[in-house]
Formats: C-alpha cells, structure tokens, sequence
C-alpha cells in the first residue's frame, strides 16, 4: 500500500509542476513606460513636406443629345360651354343658418350647406350630417 501512495504522491507532483510551467510560460510582465511606442500629433507614414496627392479626375457623365421641347400647339379660344347640352341633373341644398346669442352678444354664426340630390340614402345621410352639425352647435353655444 505504501508503495501505491509513494507513485500516487510522485505523479501528482509532476502533473502540478507540468500544470505550472504551462502557466508560466504564456505570462508576460505588463507594459512599462519605456515599452510604450512615443506618441506624435503626425499622421504615421505622413511626410508633412510631401504635395498632396492627386486625386483621380472622375470620369464625366457621357452626354446626350436632346432635342428641346417643342412648345404646345396654339389652341383657338373656343367657349366651352356654348352649346353645351343640358343633362337635366340638378342637387337641391339643405341650408342650416343660425346665429347664438348670449345677453345681445352673438357668440356663434353657424352656416352649413347639405346636398340633397334625390335618392333616399344619400338624402338620408346629409340630413343626420345637418342634424348633427345643428347639435354641435347648439353644444358650444351654451
């Protein structure tokens, strides 16, 4: 048994040492002051004597013949409307006028216009338009 734990203690001392060295040998002293590089306000590799260097010229767009617009045609002054026939298609109007008064001062003149051209739907959709514009203005009138 004694001698098992002598090879155990003598191996384990050599895989402690070879465990140390490997540590060892990637370690290097931080970075004195006299290790660092000086520092200049240049540019590296910059020769402040040296011109400038010369920029490639770019290339220029090709050119391309195009020929100016020609200016529109001279129109004859016609009326429009002359001869124009009459389709028979009018739209009535609902006319919503109110003005609101608080002690002889007027606080608020309301006007509104509400189409009414004739189908039911859409006679029916301006009307509660109106109605509803006639309570909001009665709303902030008080």
């Amino acid at each position: 048994m004694k001698k098992y734990s002598m090879r155990f203690s003598c191996m384990a001392v050599i895989v402690f040492l070879c465990l140390s060295a490997c540590n060892k040998i990637g370690d290097s002293p931080p970075p004195g002051p006299d290790d660092l590089p000086p520092v200049s306000d240049a540019e590296p590799f910059e020769d402040p004597t040296a011109a400038p260097p010369i920029q490639p010229e770019e290339p220029s767009p090709p050119k391309i013949d195009v020929d100016p617009p020609s200016p529109p045609p001279a129109y004859p002054s016609v009326d429009l409307a002359a001869g124009w026939p009459d389709n028979g298609l009018a739209a009535e109007r609902t006319v919503y006028q109110n003005t609101f008064k608080k002690g002889g001062t007027t606080t608020l003149t309301a006007n509104g216009s509400f189409p009414q051209p004739g189908a039911t739907a859409i006679d029916a959709y301006y009307t509660r338009c109106r109605d509803d514009f006639e309570r909001l203005c009665e709303s902030r009138e008080e």
